[in-house]
């Protein structure tokens, strides 16, 4: 599939003059309002006995019948490792497919902070607000008054985006802080339409100013932002939230200025000048897949780009392409080297054979030092020693001492995060006719050897089983 974009020149050199002497990039820093408010603290619950932190098993079993449109119900089981003799048991069940629970933090002393659907009287049709919840017992506690969107964690906060419709449909974003322990929330007061994270702590962005539209700078963590520009004309907060529309940094901090991508053109504003076209109808063929085709460009440093173009909109699939990727076609690309002022192409890449969308092939001596990628370090992993073995040729276990338990065809096994326990199940245990369906669970202490077994057995057709292993610790734990 092709896509143009609706440019016209009048349109296009209206752009270039209308900007052509707007730009600031006056280096300020600006400090955010920021608005503190209280929400819903952590619950007191009964004391926890065992070890802390810990592993506690959650599982969700949807049950449903043969058909499309039968009856079908929800439930939720836990198994605490500290208690085994509880066994797996039944905490919460509802009607219909659409229940789910999911914790975005660990268990403090029991409760933890959940977003999910769960009702025991219908199947719920939306999701609720976030809440306190104990898997321990089921116990729901208070709703939390806080939406939050793509979150992630720093030093015990969590930081995502709180996202509003406006009348004329487009979207506001501000951006927060929430630490579940201290039931603290707090706001940075400023609108942004559109938000390009760099990374955890900077973003690009456009707000609304006294002046008008402004991209920032933003660095979330200390509450300010560097005004850099103002975005292109036509930018339209209702129309450019979507994949084909971005503005990056051309360079580390936009210490060369910054770049937008507008359908399938780009364009170009370097530090203390005016926006420049670098290049425009781009022609792009997707080959597969739902999502409409994109602009594949990088900023490599000195004011120069590297983009790429469709040149042939279908080729013979490579017969090195695997199988099970062989349906997805095949098209041939170039890509270019153009400068960011002129919009003349330097040099060009041999053709080089692509499915789905085309990607960015730039050779290593078209980098400037500065924009050059750096070797990416390894993450530091979460290490732990596991205390299974798993061969997979014979589909054997082994823990504790050499012990071993062989897995039959249908089983799945799934380890928790410490590496002491694991659980072994089906995805999809069946029955049949007048049949019940039996789920059967084994949860294996790798350490001590220990197997505690338990089955449900359902009057359903069949059972559909997600399994979770939660982190169980102190109401006040340490960083770690």
């Amino acid at each position: 599939m092709s896509m143009k974009p609706r440019w016209n020149w009048v349109a296009w050199a209206g752009m270039a003059t209308a900007i052509a002497g707007g730009t600031v990039f006056a280096g300020e820093i600006i400090k955010i309002p920021v608005t503190e408010r209280k929400v819903a603290a952590l619950p007191q619950g009964p004391a926890i006995e065992g070890p802390l932190p810990r592993p506690l098993l959650i599982v969700k079993l949807e049950e449903r019948g043969k058909f499309p449109g039968s009856p079908t119900t929800s439930s939720f089981w836990v198994f605490d490792p500290a208690a085994p003799t509880q066994g797996l048991h039944k905490i919460f069940t509802g009607p219909g497919q659409g229940q789910y629970l999911r914790f975005i933090t660990p268990l403090f002393g029991g409760y933890g902070v959940a977003t999910g659907r769960l009702d025991k009287e219908k199947e719920p049709e939306r999701d609720g607000p976030m809440f306190w919840f104990n898997p321990l017992d089921g116990t729901s506690g208070p709703s939390i008054d806080l939406d939050l969107w793509e979150e992630w964690r720093d030093a015990g906060w969590m930081v995502g985006e709180q996202i509003r419709e406006e009348k004329d449909d487009r979207s506001i974003k501000r951006i927060v802080r929430y630490h579940p322990l201290k039931g603290i929330v707090r706001t940075l007061d400023l609108d942004f339409s559109y938000l390009n994270w760099l990374n955890h702590r900077e973003a690009l962005g456009v707000v609304t100013l006294q002046e008008g539209e402004r991209v920032v700078l933003l660095n979330e963590a200390k509450a300010e932002y560097e005004i850099i520009g103002i975005p292109p004309t036509d930018y339209s907060p209702k129309v450019n939230q979507d994949r084909n529309f971005r503005i990056s940094p051309a360079g580390k901090g936009c210490r060369d200025g910054i770049y937008a991508i507008q359908g399938f053109a780009l364009w170009f504003l370097p530090k203390g000048g005016t926006w420049h076209p670098v290049i425009r109808d781009v022609h792009i063929v997707k080959t597969f897949g739902g999502m409409p085709p994109y602009l594949p460009a990088r900023y490599v440093g000195n004011g120069r780009f590297a983009v790429t173009k469709t040149v042939k909109d279908k080729v013979a699939v490579p017969k090195s392409t695997p199988k099970e990727d062989r349906g997805f076609g095949a098209a041939e690309a170039v890509t270019m080297l153009i400068d960011g002022i002129t919009g003349r192409i330097i040099k060009q890449t041999e053709p080089v054979i692509y499915s789905e969308n085309p990607g960015t092939e730039i050779p290593d001596d078209w980098w400037s030092e500065e924009a050059k990628p750096k070797p990416e370090s390894p993450k530091p992993e979460v290490v732990h020693d596991s205390l299974f073995q798993w061969h997979e040729k014979s589909r054997e276990l082994r823990f504790a001492d050499d012990q071993v338990v062989k897995l039959g065809k249908d089983d799945e096994h799934h380890e928790s995060y410490d590496g002491r326990y694991t659980i072994i199940f089906q995805q999809c245990p069946r029955g049949g006719g007048k049949t019940k369906t039996k789920i059967p669970f084994r949860i294996i202490d790798g350490k001590t050897g220990r197997i505690d077994v338990a089955e449900v057995v359902s009057d359903y057709y069949e059972a559909w089983v997600e399994v979770r292993w939660q982190t169980l610790c102190a109401e006040s734990p340490d960083p770690e």
